[in-house]
């Protein structure tokens, strides 16, 4: 599972694509939980997207905040990924913290 939180932007992509891909590699299918992202912006759609071209399946969203949905719903990408009546969303809380750095 690959968990974010906090701002998820330029500086996470540069730290995380790569090890999306081993993870693709190893399970077949990237689990994402974004529950606690409190901002995503184009770099962050570019890890769902990373995602959704690596994964031998659509990824599966175990959780997501409430922004985060908001953003990949209007970028029409939403179909792309395994989002069940199970996935836990949530809305982010007030403090901002870029992702990874917890």
């Amino acid at each position: 599972m690959w968990s974010c939180w906090g701002e998820v932007d330029a500086v996470v992509w540069r730290r995380c694509s790569d090890e999306l891909d081993v993870q693709a590699a190893d399970h077949g299918q990237i689990a994402l939980d974004l529950s606690d992202v409190t901002f995503l912006d184009t770099s962050g759609l570019r890890i769902v997207l990373l995602a959704i071209q690596t994964s031998r399946r659509p990824p599966r969203i175990l959780g997501v905040s409430q922004w985060a949905l908001d953003v990949i719903s209007l970028c029409g990408i939403l179909p792309l990924l395994d989002v069940s009546a199970t996935t836990r969303v949530r809305m982010p809380s007030d403090g901002a913290e870029r992702a990874g750095e917890r």
